[in-house]
């Protein structure tokens, strides 16, 4: 794309925005489960920790921010994610008429300002077509962004021509933790190495095929003014459900799934899991070059070359017990490896076993920090979509992630 035309697209979207702000900056949600507002009841997570728990944080604060629409192929989960806007007596939810429906087409029709899509992976393509079609201009996905290469390649070529933002939850990003393991490391970013490990907890898995199967978005239009109670509504019905209805959240029924796409729509845990670590040793390491692939029934490596130097390995397991994700990355006077929740330093120091060599040290371990919410991951990509200026540039990363993904091995592990 031209220097013009992509000038030109620039302009457009952010006067569009500006002036549709002067009326309010309208809401609108696709997808009403787990990641959308439903783990907010986990005493372990740091709050906000779903869309919906940002939106109300956001809302509560600025009146121009206005929740216009719930969609979700179970109705009730739908309303219940609405009356969880009006959870503890404030009152968020401004607009005249608020519309509570099975079907995305008419969530679209409500103009929204932001679109979140908090559905299944296998939802994703159909609705960010319709939603670019309809020039929405902007919209946060969940990961992946999209369930194959196929769909990945269409959507890149789709957003080019589009003056729409689309800006992917990979929150890691946005965590303290994270952004300052970047500043750590950038003066070494282009001779540093790493290696990323998941496991995900389950002794079977799959076949190597992949599949192309394409999401279909709700098509019923039944749909309705919210009737709000005031306390926080409780989701109804089966918790796994059609397109609209599962989240894409990290670690979700990890035990048990296949490494890569199945044909009945389930992604994977190369897409649903190892698409975190991936996304980190793109922000981390910049973008990726080359790429090696090995594969085996419960095990997958993917060797990683970057155009900026750096190289490393992200290795998936689903043969092993545990349910856990790290990264490890190597300086010239360090290791640092951090995951879930911790963060280890290992130093490089003088050999206690072998004369006139250095070995790293004992590791320096500590757990995270508390963080004010003003540093909080989902307020800080909610920031961003309502107040900031982004581009398309993590959601073109985000492409490549499910490209890089969805490869088929060069060779097997045994």
């Amino acid at each position: 794309m031209a220097i013009s035309q992509l000038c030109s697209l620039c302009h457009a979207r952010d006067s569009d925005l500006a002036q549709r702000r002067k009326a309010g900056i309208r809401v609108a949600l696709a997808g009403c489960g787990r990641i959308a507002f439903l783990l907010e009841r986990d005493p372990l997570r740091y709050k906000p920790c779903t869309h919906l728990g940002a939106l109300r944080y956001f809302a509560q604060k600025d009146k121009a921010v206005e929740l216009v629409a719930f969609c979700d192929t179970d109705l009730a989960r739908a309303d219940a994610a609405a009356e969880f806007m009006v959870h503890g007596g404030t009152e968020v939810l401004r607009a005249t008429e608020v519309l509570v429906t099975q079907s995305f087409s008419e969530l679209l029709k409500t103009k929204p300002d932001l679109l979140v899509i908090a559905a299944s992976t296998a939802a994703h393509f159909s609705m960010l077509t319709a939603a670019l079609k309809a020039r929405i201009p902007r919209i946060i996905v969940e990961k992946p962004v999209a369930f194959s290469a196929d769909e990945a390649q269409k959507l890149r070529r789709m957003v080019q021509k589009s003056s729409s933002v689309i800006l992917p939850n990979y929150e890691r990003r946005y965590h303290p933790k994270y952004i300052r393991l970047k500043q750590q490391i950038s003066r070494f970013a282009a001779t540093a190495s790493y290696r990323g490990f998941f496991a995900a907890g389950s002794s079977t898995g799959g076949a190597l095929g992949r599949s192309g199967h394409e999401g279909q978005a709700a098509g019923s239009s039944t749909g309705g003014a919210l009737g709000r109670s005031g306390h926080e509504g409780q989701a109804a019905g089966s918790s796994t459900g059609g397109a609209l209805g599962r989240s894409g959240h990290e670690g979700q029924a990890a035990a048990g799934k296949s490494l890569y796409a199945t044909k009945n729509g389930d992604e994977g845990v190369l897409l649903h899991d190892t698409t975190h670590l991936l996304d980190l040793a793109q922000y981390l390491f910049g973008p990726v070059k080359k790429q090696t692939v090995v594969a085996g029934k419960n095990r997958h490596v993917l060797h990683l070359e970057h155009a900026g130097g750096a190289s490393g390995l992200i290795e998936t397991n689903v043969g092993i017990g545990a349910f856990h994700l790290e990264l490890e990355v190597r300086l010239p006077d360090r290791r640092i490896t951090v995951g879930n929740g911790f963060h280890t330093t290992e130093k490089i120091a003088a050999s206690r076993h072998y004369r006139s060599l250095k070995s790293y040290a004992e590791p320096q371990r500590s757990h995270d920090a508390k963080f004010p919410v003003t540093k909080n991951p989902f307020v800080q990509l909610y920031r961003e979509a309502l107040y900031g200026k982004p581009d398309n540039g993590h959601f073109f990363e985000a492409l490549d992630n499910v490209r890089l993904l969805s490869q088929q091995p060069q060779g097997l592990l045994r």
